[in-house]
This record gives structure tokens, sequence and C-alpha cells, in this order.
């Protein structure tokens, strides 16, 4: 199996202060990560270069147990030489160039969720 992840930096620090929100607070930000990962999925389903389609098919999210984090990528062994290229054909990028547009919006929306709660603590 194949894999592309994607990482953004300093969301490990902000997880590990999340022991002192509330239950609201981390039904909050569950729902932005639900949400952001399912917008990054059917939006590198739309860029992804398609010739059976098959590897669309196995772009999936996988959360963590605490449904903090989210994975999101292709199943297939094939999708890093489809994303970075190879000697012999040119890279055709999806997720990388996906995660990039994403990125802004999933800020702004975990910024409201967390704004929300300190309001309200």
């Amino acid at each position: 199996m194949s894999k592309i992840k994607l990482k953004l930096i300093g969301v490990d620090e902000m997880l590990g202060t999340f022991s002192r929100f509330d239950k609201e607070t981390r039904q909050a930000v569950r729902k932005v990560v639900k949400t952001s990962a399912t917008r990054i999925r059917k939006a590198a389903q739309t860029r992804i270069r398609v010739d059976t389609g098959k590897m669309k098919k196995t772009i999936r999210v996988k959360y963590s147990s605490d449904g903090l984090s989210a994975e999101i990528g292709p199943n297939s062994p094939f999708a890093h030489l489809v994303e970075f290229g190879t000697t012999h054909s040119p890279a055709y990028p999806f997720m990388t160039p996906t995660a990039e547009e994403q990125k802004p919006l999933y800020v702004k929306d975990m910024e409201a969720a967390l704004k929300a709660a300190v309001k309200n603590t």
C-alpha cells in the first residue's frame, strides 16, 4: 500500500493542549477535522488524473481514535508514482496541491472553533 502523508506544522502542540478543553470544544474540533478531511478527499478526487478511475475510488479518510486528526490519501500501490512521477512519466500531483489549497480554510475553521471555545469558558 502506498501512502502519502500530509502534516500541518504545529498541530501536535495544539493537540497536546486539548486536555484542558471541555467536551463541547473537542466536539467542535472533531467537526472541523471531519469537514476538512471530507473536503480534502473530495477535492483530491476531482484533481487526480483519471484513466480507469480505480485510484480515485481508493482515496479515503482514516480518523484517529479520538477523532482529532485524520489521514487522507489513496490506498493504491501506484499513488506515489502518479503524485511524484517517474523517470518515464511526469508527475501529476493531486494530494499535495489539494492539501495546500485547503490548508487556509482548515486553519480558519479551526481558529473559529477554538475562539468560540475560549469565549465560552
